[in-house]
Order: C-alpha cells, then structure tokens, then sequence
C-alpha cells in the first residue's frame, strides 16, 4: 500500500506543479510491438502521437522501428531509426529522419532495477538544432512482484540528459549587446525526467502510465564559450532557439509476441 500511495502522490503533485507553472502541458499516447527473433535479438515497432492542450490539437507524430541485442546478462545494445512527422496548417507537413544507436547496462541492489544507457542519435538536413545528440539516461524500479505481483504493478523513475552537437548556428552577444558572432550551440541543453508506474493485465500486454517533465537550460560552459540557446537580440528582442519547457501526460501499450520459433513449434504442434 505504500507503493501505490506514493503514485497517487506523485502524480497529484505532477499535476498541480503543471497547473501552477506557465509551462505548456503535452499529451502522448503510444502503441507499440516487440517480437523475439532469438533469445538475445528483439525487434520493436512503435508509433507515438504528441497533442498540444492549448489550444487542444495534434502536434506530430513518430514511427519508430528498432533491434535491441542483448550480448551479457548485464549489457546490451540497441540500434533504430525514427521517422517524426510534423503536422502544419499551411504547410505540407515536416518530414525529420533520425538513426540511433545505444549501449546500456543493467544490475540489480537489493529489490531495485537500476539501467544506465548511453545513446547517440544522428539526425536529418530537416533537423536544424543539432547534428548529432548525447542522450544520457538513468532508470530505476523495484522488482515487479512486490506490490501486485498479479497485474506486475510497478513504479519506476528515469532521467535524461542531452548534449546537443551541431545545428544551425546562432548569433550570440556579450553583456553589453555586441555581437560576437554566430555558434553552434553544443552542449548540455536539456533534461527530461520521467515517472509512473506499468501494468501487465494479461501475458503479453504491457500498460504503462507516466508524467514528464522537461526542462532546457544554458550551462556557465556555454555561456563562457558562446553555445547559448533560447538567445534574446538585444535590437528587436527577438528569442533564436527558445526553450522547449513543458510536463507531458502520456499513456503507452505494448504487445510482446511469443518467440519466432516457439510460435512455429505450437503451430505444429496442432
């Protein structure tokens, strides 16, 4: 019981945070497919759909497919491509491509699950604020069958950092509103962090249930060397790569398929 009081708290907390801030709040609903090739190799579809509040309407949406290999009982690996689709009014909609590639490690503390991952992602020519990304992730749970073993209730919470690298450069300033120049804004920039709990109603169903928040940030390393975003022209006030700060309510489904071979010896089987 102390388990599912503290969700209840978390996300009464999450949503009053989101209601007392200025900060838009995103909605995100995902479906998604994993199937066992081996025992080590599994492939993943999924497809993401992101909806603004206000005013309420489809931002975008992401196609992902991805192989996730598992070499040790610790470390494994992981490589993909995502396809985000933009939706505009006036425009024909945005079309950005990116591939990815991730190492990560998991062990175990006592009733925790604890994973570090380290990702690197390069993007598109449509993608104008970096090249390249450094994503940094940490996540934690306690094992699945301590609360309702039943239904696998299970809390969990994630961090991630990004470093961006590359992107269209942007004119940065002193402090008495000199142009210095224009920079590529590399660097540390963003952090998302991520909780919730999932459930596994049935065999191979996966439900999962979480809030984001995300926060972007200048570092004093970026603004020492001139790798500033959210950068104000001191002339017309205009903002160049304004920061992305906002919580999301999401929601996600994932069907796990049985075994490639297992499926082909049931079916023969009958």
């Amino acid at each position: 019981m102390k388990f599912s009081h503290a969700i209840i708290l978390l996300f009464t907390a999450f949503n009053c945070s989101a209601q007392s801030s200025q900060r838009p709040i995103k909605i995100w609903y995902s479906l998604g497919v994993s199937g066992k090739v081996t025992d080590e190799l599994t492939i993943n579809f999924g497809r993401m759909y992101s909806y603004d509040t206000e005013p309420y309407g489809q931002g975008y949406f992401q196609n992902t497919v991805g192989l996730y290999y598992r070499s040790l009982k610790h470390l494994s690996f992981s490589a993909g491509y995502t396809q985000t689709n933009i939706l505009r009014e006036e425009k024909p909609n945005l079309k950005k491509n990116r591939f990815y590639g991730a190492v990560s490690w998991k062990s175990k503390w006592d009733i925790w699950r604890i994973s570090n991952a380290v990702k690197l992602e390069k993007h598109g020519s449509k993608e104008k604020k970096y090249n390249y990304r450094v994503i940094y992730s940490f996540y934690v749970r306690p094992r699945s069958d301590l609360i309702v073993p039943k239904i696998r209730l299970t809390p969990f919470f994630s961090s991630q950092f990004f470093y961006n690298i590359g992107g269209k450069p942007i004119s940065q300033y002193d402090m008495e509103g000199n142009k210095l120049g224009k920079f590529e804004p590399n660097g540390w920039h963003r952090l998302r962090l991520r909780t919730g709990f999932y459930i596994k109603p049935i065999k191979h169903l996966k439900l999962t249930f979480y809030g984001i928040y995300q926060k972007e940030f200048n570092t004093g390393w970026a603004v020492k060397n001139h790798r500033q975003i959210n950068v104000q022209n001191p002339k017309s006030g205009n903002i160049s790569r304004a920061y992305k700060n906002y919580f999301v309510l999401g929601v996600s489904a994932k069907y796990y398929l049985p075994k490639i071979g297992k499926l082909k010896k049931e079916r023969q089987k009958k």
